[in-house]
């Protein structure tokens, strides 16, 4: 989104830093782990849609996902689009930048994303 910030978040020395324009920030890792973990745990429960015109019905569209990248030096990075949680808010709608469809996913908790990590 055009209002959103982007957070470049890197792990240096086995620390894990947020990068500014200053220079690295050393980051309290705790709410990070939790977050890569819960990540790293979702399970796709339904393929919903594999139309980019039905983008928009999830929050999917560029206008309105939250793309998370995770990237390494030894593979290519992953992105994440992160869309709206259904109605009952038991899942929630997301699609990997590189295929169309859209996967209902459990166990996504956006919480843990909003930490601010100073």
């Amino acid at each position: 989104k055009p209002d959103q910030i982007a957070v470049d978040l890197r792990r240096q020395d086995g620390e894990w830093m947020k990068m500014t324009d200053t220079g690295p920030v050393r980051i309290d890792t705790q709410p990070l782990t939790h977050f890569l973990d819960m990540l790293f745990s979702l399970q796709p429960a339904d393929a919903v849609s594999d139309s980019p015109a039905k983008y928009p019905m999830f929050d999917l569209d560029d206008s309105s996902a939250v793309i998370i990248t995770l990237a390494d030096a030894t593979a290519s990075p992953l992105v994440l689009r992160v869309g709206k949680r259904s109605s009952d808010g038991e899942f929630t709608y997301m699609r990997r930048q590189d295929d169309p469809t859209v996967w209902s996913v459990k166990r996504y908790e956006p919480w843990k994303l909003n930490r601010t990590f100073d």
